[in-house]
């Protein structure tokens, strides 16, 4: 008796909860990983900037979403204290923007930890997602030696007297 009163009710919450699940509206984050094969190509795009910085601050704000504006997405502005870069000369900080992670693609920072960061220049800011390169210094390592390599070669290159400066 007590099964044919229990088999419905879990079948109704069973569809009540699919139900509502389903309705639920969601962005995912879909991008091919890079990898640093061609150093030289990487760092010679104008809008590329490669560094390892400190997160000194993370400040959450609301976006909303043309055209009727009614969606809201959450973006961070980053800001960092830069410890080295490799193909841009920069001021010691740079504030970058990053989605909020909800599957958009942003990059969780957090404040005191420090970051290989790779940006791009896009509408007077620059910003950095899961898409890129960037990560922790720790996971960064081949990154960072493959540009201390790419630099290395750039600055003998400028040194060395051409033969045709003879």
């Amino acid at each position: 008796m007590r099964s044919l009163i229990m088999k419905p009710i879990l079948c109704s919450l069973t569809f009540a909860l699919v139900i509502v699940a389903g309705c639920h509206t969601a962005f995912a984050c879909t991008c091919s990983l890079e990898r640093l094969d061609d150093v030289k190509k990487l760092v010679q795009e104008p809008n590329r900037f490669f560094f390892v910085g400190e997160v000194k601050k993370v400040v959450e704000y609301k976006i909303h979403v043309q055209p009727d504006n009614r969606a809201v997405v959450t973006a961070r502005h980053v800001t960092f204290q830069i410890h080295k870069s490799w193909n841009k000369r920069w001021q010691r900080t740079i504030k970058i923007v990053t989605g909020g992670g909800h599957g958009d693609c942003g990059f969780r920072f957090t404040v005191k930890e420090t970051y290989f960061v790779d940006a791009w220049h896009h509408n007077k800011e620059y910003s950095t997602n899961i898409c890129t390169l960037t990560n922790t210094v720790a996971k960064s390592q081949f990154e960072i030696a493959e540009l201390d390599k790419w630099q290395m070669i750039r600055r003998t290159a400028k040194r060395r007297p051409s033969a045709f400066n003879k």
